[in-house]
């Protein structure tokens, strides 16, 4: 897939040189799922913030299991995500306001697989609280690029369709930044996860100020204010069973030659070719 990728991006460039002056017309999908995922608060050291709230669950409260909505245009590269509320640490309820997602190729102006995703959040009596996060999306990517199908769900590493059989077997999905982080001596994996969270951390708030991407070793976005200050907060998308496609919107929409050019150059739009799956 790796390779495809690669011949892929090469395709829409020698495409885009050829029709720099002319309006292409793109035919978009918009792709609609529910998940489930992973909340992960880490300390600067790299170990839990446990949540007080959710001492019984499998993870003794060092994750929260969390629940949501997500919308991705597999053309311009947008999207738009929801986290429901939980409560967390005492304080109420963390509450997420819906927020935008972008792939932004490798973040250094060249094809990949990462998503930029920016959100606001309210906890005890806080509100506004930025949170960005970079993730790998790669094995969303390449779940998209096989050709889902409504009610196939992405499953950690594997597509599988309405009826749990197995699509694609290993979609290269990524281990969350924080999957090794132990609570004591106790391992807590998530395991392969297709919106991984990464240690990469953003230059500043917001989807337009996120480049370039900074270095770092804590998985997730470090909180510079606010009563979380110093801790980095992990959303990770698609653990086992999750990711559940429940509409497909297909549409066809003007995009001029000269702008398609410079999107798929810098890697943030690509034609994703469809691999294996019969149509029947």
């Amino acid at each position: 897939m790796k390779l495809l990728r690669k011949l892929r991006c090469l395709v829409v460039l020698l495409a885009g040189l050829t029709t720099i002056s002319s309006t292409q017309l793109v035919n978009a999908t918009v792709y609609d799922f529910t998940y489930t995922g992973v909340f992960t608060m880490l300390f600067p050291a790299g170990d839990f913030g446990v949540n007080g709230d959710a001492m019984g669950n499998s993870w003794g409260g060092n994750r929260t299991d969390i629940a949501g909505t997500l919308s991705y245009d597999d053309m311009t590269g947008a999207g738009e995500y929801t986290v429901n509320p939980f409560l967390f640490a005492g304080g109420g309820q963390m509450a997420f306001e819906s927020g935008t997602m972008q792939a932004i190729g490798d973040g250094f102006g060249n094809p990949g697989d990462l998503i930029s995703a920016h959100n606001w959040y309210n906890w005890n009596g806080n509100y506004g609280l930025s949170i960005d996060i970079i993730y790998d999306a790669t094995g969303f990517f390449n779940a998209l690029a096989f050709g889902m199908t409504v009610g196939d769900v992405i499953s950690g590493d594997q597509l599988l369709d309405l009826n749990s059989n197995v699509l694609v077997s290993s979609l290269g999905s990524l281990l969350p930044a924080s999957d090794a982080v132990l609570a004591g001596p106790t391992p807590l994996p998530i395991g392969p996860t297709p919106i991984a969270a990464t240690t990469w951390n953003v230059s500043g708030t917001g989807i337009a100020a996120q480049l370039p991407l900074i270095a770092d070793t804590i998985g997730g976005s470090t909180q510079l204010s606010g009563p979380f200050a110093g801790l980095s907060i992990n959303l990770d998308i698609g653990d086992l069973g999750s990711l559940h496609l429940v509409s497909v919107t297909p549409s066809a929409i003007p995009l001029p030659g000269t702008l398609w050019l410079f999107l798929s150059g810098m890697g943030l739009i690509s034609v994703r070719l469809k691999l294996g799956r019969s149509k029947t």
